[in-house]
């Protein structure tokens, strides 16, 4: 699967180095500061620094948008429209619905919200045990015994799965 990140700050920075050193296929990245682009490419081979976000998504299967909210959301508004529908639209963006981004593009659009787990390419463990500690409680109104504060068992067994 090809790969374009568009916007390399902090999360687009992460991922583009991220994929780049874990997958065999090239990673385009675009950046409105070319500069910022060209410092995570400096290392890493195949990493392909794209002139402008067209060319990188004629290009890619996938693209990673992480800008900010509002760059975003004017730029989904350019880009969207040229999106085929065989590829998908990934956002760190999470304020958006993705209802909204469905309404501007053809292509899949899908929510990643990555963290620093990323950056050393392992991903988090919870325990249903783990899960049922750290879920805050508050005490039942008409039993007086405590109980979840909005969390059902089933979503605390969900949290039992190991991401990587």
């Amino acid at each position: 699967m090809q790969i374009g990140i568009v916007g390399t700050g902090q999360m687009g920075g992460m991922l583009a180095r991220a994929f780049a050193e874990t997958a065999p296929e090239n990673v385009y990245v675009f950046n409105r500061s070319r500069a910022k682009a060209e410092s995570v490419a400096a290392d890493l081979t195949n990493v392909i620094v794209c002139d402008d976000w067209e060319t990188l998504i004629e290009r890619v299967d996938a693209v990673f948008l992480c800008t900010k909210g509002k760059d975003g959301l004017s730029l989904i508004k350019k880009l969207g429209p040229l999106l085929k529908s065989d590829q998908l639209l990934v956002t760190t963006i999470s304020n958006i619905d993705l209802d909204r981004w469905q309404e501007l593009t053809p292509a899949t659009p899908v929510k990643l919200i990555p963290s620093l787990t990323q950056t050393i390419h392992r991903g988090s463990c919870c325990s249903p045990t783990l899960a049922m500690s750290r879920v805050r409680r508050r005490p039942n109104s008409r039993t007086g015994s405590a109980k979840s504060a909005n969390h059902s068992s089933s979503t605390r067994a969900r949290c039992a799965s190991v991401l990587t």
